[in-house]
């Protein structure tokens, strides 16, 4: 009796899935910033870091579509910004959060994410020798952070 319910409940499952794996799901729907992020951080830890930027940054472009992401965005980005300084490339680094910035500023200018963002900036602009902008940068996190009680 337990082996019927057993293959009735497979037959059952085996029905209701089918049409499921059976569609095909169109290429980097937005669904999959998530195995491309996976992917971007695997390359990164087999030191591939060119396959690693690529695919954080169609993740970041594939998450960026979808609403409520921002924190995933915002991780993306702040991995990517990571492996170009890892590779000693500051200015692409910068590049990159600087894309998040702009993201978050449109959102919302008095945001925690972007007071994170500037204070990333300016750690990156300070490696880079640029003590005016720096400081220009960490003190545009510092006039937002008040704003925000938390």
């Amino acid at each position: 009796m337990l082996r019927i319910y057993s293959c009735a409940a497979f037959l059952l499952n085996a029905f209701l899935l089918l049409p499921a794996y059976s569609q095909q799901a169109p290429a980097d729907t937005p669904g999959d910033w998530r195995a491309r992020f996976e992917s971007g951080k695997q390359a990164y830890a087999h030191h591939d870091y060119p396959e690693a930027v690529a695919q954080l940054a169609g993740a970041a472009d594939l998450v960026a579509q979808t609403q409520g992401n921002e924190a995933a965005f915002l991780e993306i980005l702040r991995f990517q910004a990571a492996i170009h300084r890892v590779q000693g490339n500051h200015a692409q680094a910068e590049e990159v959060l600087q894309k998040a910035a702009v993201q978050f500023a449109e959102r919302d200018p008095l945001s925690l994410n972007l007071a994170a963002i500037f204070e990333e900036i300016s750690a990156v602009q300070r490696s880079q020798g640029h003590s005016e902008e720096s400081l220009a940068t960490i003190d545009k996190a510092i006039q937002i952070r008040p704003a925000n009680s938390d």
